[in-house]
């Protein structure tokens, strides 16, 4: 069983806004098949199968990362929730990352991010001095593509209207 490590909102929008909540939801599923867009230090991106699944994506991947790879699997559930569930690895342990569109006033649209990480290979229980680091870096991340995805959506890559 996976253990919470973190857990953070970012709030995209206050209503009344211009973005809505699909193309939240296009822009999340957009960088989710191009993660290389985000992650600059990410080499390959080799998505090996992708299918619809009662109107759910899956999306199987590996990650290169030059001295690593990551596989993992996408599920993207009904314009709600997207998991990313990370297979374990010899450098990383069993994860995964969570990220819930929760829209809590029509408009005004914020982004949970979970993470979880088997408790026994813990990347934080072998190097505890960096879990504050390792926190930042997810927040920092998450902010990244929380505005990346404002951007994308006010130069209308993401089509979607309210």
């Amino acid at each position: 069983m996976l253990e919470k490590k973190h857990e953070h909102i970012v709030q995209l929008c206050d209503a009344p806004s211009t973005l809505s909540r699909e193309q939240v939801w296009e822009g999340l599923i957009y960088f989710f098949k191009h993660p290389d867009k985000l992650l600059p230090y990410l080499e390959e991106v080799d998505i090996f199968e992708q299918k619809n699944q009662n109107n759910d994506l899956i999306l199987l991947r590996t990650l290169n990362f030059g001295p690593f790879k990551v596989e993992d699997r996408i599920e993207c559930v009904g314009q709600e929730r997207i998991q990313a569930l990370i297979k374990p690895s010899e450098q990383i342990p069993e994860s995964s990352q969570e990220i819930k569109i929760e829209e809590p006033v029509t408009g005004s649209i914020f982004l949970r991010f979970s993470y979880y990480e088997d408790p026994e290979r813990s990347i934080d229980k072998q190097y505890p001095e960096g879990v504050p680091l390792r926190r930042k870096a997810w927040e920092e991340k998450d902010k990244v593509l929380a505005q990346s995805i404002i951007e994308m959506a006010n130069h209308g890559l993401f089509n979607t209207k309210h």
